[in-house]
């Protein structure tokens, strides 16, 4: 079911008509665990699904099956979300973090789970992150590494197996350019397009060619011209810059894309094709997008995960519908109970659409569709038209909005003044489409059903008469 969420920005009509207002965009969209978080372009993020541990950031722990708004900030630049637990940058170079921190994840020093964005340290030049199931990299902009968390296999690289709970640098090179966190490895690229792991290797994750564990980073191959890295659960996705797609690693769902089920120990080339732009690694299936925009997926799907239409499993990417707008993709991190892996939904943006591309498992309304009903096909209308903020206050009205209902609630500051104030919303060519005769107490207008546009809401008062503009 396509889900409209709407916002309304208030504001004095000291603006005319003519205003020009940019149409808020998805920018960043990062599937976690069991749940989601986006960046839009007026540099507000949004979080949904699951939310136990925190991983939301909304400062409580109640799920949230659709896009619901992180605090009142507008300068969030980077998100990254593990398996319950986030990293966030904002366009300060500061860095963020908040959700599950039993390990050490956030990174502030303790082992206990925080609910709400927190800012780890007080530096400002943080240019990079990933975080993998417990653990976290970042990079700061002078190239140095920096990693904590969860340790017992060496992932974070600082050749002890011993939980760093705040940022520690790894080594000292000032050349990394790349990173990326798995289940319980790391991965990094440096300036040189070399590229190196670290953490546990039991499934040829590391691609050495051999299934043994690196406390420290230790360079896969001699290749020099690596640019990204992407890391899986137990497995290990890397591009080179002549536009070939590598794999290796645990293989058993058929998430390393090679064609079979046995674990390769070895970076190992994905087709032929030449024409690979980017890919994610979630936490038993991967995903890959081509020069032309076109999406493809494999591996697990037994949810849907995959947006095929059906639960089958693909061992060897299949293009994911007739689609050539496809700009990011991102597939859930893996999470793991002890026996079984979790993170089992995508999201993705493609150019044309003004909502995030959903599909997979929606048990804790991951999806952000309003519901927990799990998709087999990408349904690209999450979020559309979410504008501007979740409160906004103007020192006669304050308006609240409800994002489950799409219903606002005007309370007046000045009760007496506005009592009995005549309320109307005008469009943008000037028609009337509502009034109201205001009395005591709150009023509530259902907007839901309004189309996109700028309207004037009309106060007409004790005060005299002021018109503020409404952006749909």
């Amino acid at each position: 079911m396509k889900k409209y969420i709407l916002k309304f920005s208030l504001l004095s009509l000291y603006l005319s008509f003519n205003t020009s207002h940019a149409q808020v965009s998805w920018e960043k969209v990062d599937a976690g665990g069991e749940f989601t978080a986006a960046i839009q372009s007026d540099g507000t993020l949004w979080t949904w699904g699951f939310n136990a541990n925190g991983q939301l950031g909304s400062g409580n722990l109640i799920e949230q099956n659709e896009p619901f708004q992180v605090g009142l900030d507008t300068n969030w630049s980077e998100i990254s979300t593990g398996a319950a637990h986030s990293l966030a940058l904002k366009s300060d170079g500061s860095l963020w973090s908040w959700g599950l921190n039993f390990n050490g994840g956030i990174g502030n020093g303790t082992n206990l789970d925080v609910h709400a964005p927190m800012q780890i340290g007080t530096a400002d030049y943080w240019d990079k992150i990933a975080t993998g199931q417990g653990h976290s990299l970042a990079i700061k902009n002078d190239g140095t590494l920096w990693a904590w968390g969860f340790n017992t296999f060496g992932q974070v690289g600082n050749n002890t197996t011993v939980d760093v709970l705040v940022p520690t640098q790894i080594g000292t090179d000032t050349t990394w350019t790349n990173i990326a966190a798995g289940g319980a490895h790391s991965a990094g690229i440096k300036d040189d397009g070399t590229l190196w792991m670290w953490g546990i290797g039991h499934n040829g994750q590391l691609g050495t060619g051999e299934t043994i564990a690196h406390l420290e980073p230790f360079q896969t191959g001699t290749d020099t011209s690596w640019t990204k890295v992407e890391l899986g659960f137990e497995f290990s996705l890397g591009l080179q810059n002549d536009g070939t797609l590598w794999s290796w690693g645990f293989s058993v769902n058929g998430q390393t894309g090679l064609g079979g089920t046995s674990d390769f120990v070895f970076p190992t080339k994905i087709g032929s094709d030449t024409n690979w732009i980017d890919m994610s690694a979630g936490s038993t299936f991967g995903f890959g997008i081509k020069s032309d925009s076109t999406l493809y997926g494999w591996g697990y799907n037994a949810y849907g995960q995959l947006g095929t239409g059906d639960d089958v499993q693909q061992n060897i990417p299949i293009q994911i519908g007739t689609a050539s707008n496809w700009i990011n993709i991102s597939a859930a991190d893996g999470i793991s109970d002890g026996t079984s892996v979790f993170g089992l939904h995508s999201v993705g943006l493609k150019s044309s659409e003004d909502g995030i591309c959903v599909t997979g498992a929606n048990y804790s309304g991951q999806l952000g569709i309003g519901t927990t009903n799990a998709l087999e096909s990408f349904d690209c209308s999450v979020g559309e038209f979410v504008l501007a903020v979740a409160e906004l206050n103007h020192s006669d009205i304050c308006v609240l909005y409800s994002t489950s209902q799409g219903v606002y609630t005007l309370s007046f500051n000045d009760e007496n003044a506005m009592n009995n104030a005549e309320l109307s919303l005008v469009n943008i060519e000037g028609k009337e489409i509502w009034k109201e005769q205001k009395e005591s107490g709150d009023l509530t207008i259902d907007l839901t059903n309004y189309t996109n546009g700028i309207y004037l809401l009309k106060v007409n008062s004790l005060k005299g008469t002021t018109t503020y503009k409404l952006i749909r």
